[in-house]
């Protein structure tokens, strides 16, 4: 380790790694520093009697040829470094006691099978989907318009201009009116509920969701160390098992780290891949940045955290018919949210069941598998106590579509808001960092660039939103950001 650098990156998650990677291809001397044991933040595995367990993050978007994640490998020259398994089954969704299986990558037959569960709704369904292609298609021609779109921008982007305040359930509601298939159409990797996600994080979600979805082939975990590898290709380093207790900053600029063993660091610039509270309030300090962005920073809502059960069992799970990705969904979204938001477990959760085993045969023992279980959780809740009888319960609830999970666990393992909160530093354990609410999504989420010169931010704080593709986005995005500032 040196005594300066000219970028020092604050955490390795994938949004840091991502940054990093970028700038020590560009040729800057950069050192990525990680508080945890293993690079990734939520994007890490680990290993359990001949199992492997993926923390939270259970596949990845933009892997496929032209996809976002794919160019960034592809740019970092480590593409043959990893293989990407593309999963084709459908989503299976049950609700009540109907069972729906949505394939992918296949949109039209996405509409088919709404229109044919939901034969009353046959003629809203594609107006319904017909808006959300619209408004995601002005989003991704928002990533580099011409000079003349932006001066027309009211005409060249007119839904962006209707729908900017607007939540999913304000379009649900004008189309349709079945409250099952709303629900449906309201599965996301969020913790909100219709009414609050934003719906043009909706109309990404479920148009560029037909690109298809991938799994790193050995897990998760290979992912984050491929990025890892671009990095040291270009001679960037990483630190591991060492905190961060201070960014430096004189004369209104970042000037270097200070670690919790007591030495410092130099360096022009500073990305934190943490969050805005540990950020702001513990690393820089409030009375260094304008009390206007420090309100700012102090208004932003953080997404709920999660309950996340891993399992390893004997069951035959691909001879039951289950999909690699199962959602459970409770009859009222609504409802499941208000009891959340009043740190209670409802009665019904949302559970998002992953089967990586299904398509990545090396992640479990021959005749064996694995699945992760998630479920939107609250922090503030009697964990402690409460933990093995939640997890009861969820396991109950998961078997309206794995009957007899009970009886044929060999393995499992809880993680509550409190250990994501104890390995990743997550504020409150935050599954999805800031809440992806119309005021917090896209250009009205936080900025990569800080009013301190040299800082800026990465993650799933930050534009434009969280996820895999959205937290890697935000990496270039901050690199972008630091070689504009030193051409300048």
């Amino acid at each position: 380790m040196k005594e300066e650098y000219d970028v020092i990156v604050i955490g390795a998650g994938i949004g840091g790694l991502t940054c990093g990677s970028l700038l020590a291809k560009e040729g800057l001397k950069v050192l990525i520093v990680e508080q945890g044991s293993k690079p990734g933040g939520y994007a890490t595995s680990y290993k359990k009697d001949g199992f492997v367990f993926d923390s939270c993050i259970h596949f990845v978007g933009g892997c496929g040829e032209g996809g976002m994640v794919r160019r960034l490998f592809t740019k970092l020259e480590i593409e043959e470094e990893i293989e990407f398994i593309e999963i084709a089954s459908p989503v299976g969704i049950t609700l009540n006691t109907r069972r729906v299986f949505l394939p992918i990558k296949d949109f039209p037959g996405f509409k088919k099978t709404l229109r044919k569960f939901f034969p009353e709704e046959t003629t809203q369904i594609p107006k319904y989907l017909q808006i959300l292609q619209k408004i995601a298609k002005e989003i991704l021609d928002l990533a580099s318009p011409s000079f003349l779109k932006l001066l027309f921008f009211p005409i060249t982007y007119p839904h962006l201009v209707r729908y900017r305040k607007s939540t999913l359930k304000d379009l649900l509601d004008k189309y349709l009116t079945d409250p099952e298939l709303k629900n449906i159409l309201s599965c996301a990797p969020t913790t909100l509920p219709p009414s609050r996600i934003s719906l043009f994080f909706m109309a990404m979600v479920t148009t560029q969701g037909h690109e298809a979805f991938y799994y790193p082939k050995g897990g998760i975990q290979h992912f984050s160390d491929t990025l890892v590898k671009g990095l040291r290709k270009y001679k960037g380093e990483l630190l591991l098992d060492t905190l961060v207790s201070k960014i430096l900053v004189e004369k209104k600029g970042v000037c270097g780290v200070g670690l919790a063993s007591g030495r410092r660091i130099g360096t022009k610039y500073v990305v934190s891949n943490t969050t805005l509270e540990q950020t702001f309030n513990k690393l820089v300090g409030s009375e260094n940045l304008p009390d206007k962005y420090m309100r700012r920073i102090k208004n932003q809502k953080v997404s709920l955290s999660g309950f996340i059960l891993h399992i390893a069992t004997d069951l035959d799970l691909k001879s039951l018919g289950l999909s690699f990705t199962n959602a459970i969904l409770p009859s009222d979204l609504e409802k499941e949210f208000e009891a959340l938001n009043n740190n209670q477990m409802p009665d019904e959760s949302s559970l998002i069941i992953s089967v990586p085993s299904l398509v990545d045969t090396t992640l479990a023992p021959q005749g064996k598998y694995i699945l992760s279980i998630v479920v939107p959780a609250p922090y503030s809740y009697d964990w402690q106590n409460k933990k093995e009888e939640v997890a009861r319960r969820i396991i109950k609830q998961a078997e309206k579509a794995i009957p007899n999970l009970s009886t044929h666990i060999i393995y499992q393992d809880i993680s509550t808001p409190l250990t994501l909160e104890k390995y990743t530093l997550n504020t409150k354990g935050a599954m999805y960092g800031l809440q992806v609410t119309p005021e917090q999504f896209g250009i009205n989420r936080i900025s990569q660039k800080t009013p301190i010169k040299g800082l800026y931010l990465v993650g799933h704080y930050t534009r434009p939103a969280h996820g895999v593709p959205g937290v890697a986005m935000s990496g270039q995005f901050a690199a972008q950001a630091v070689l504009h500032s030193r051409e300048s």
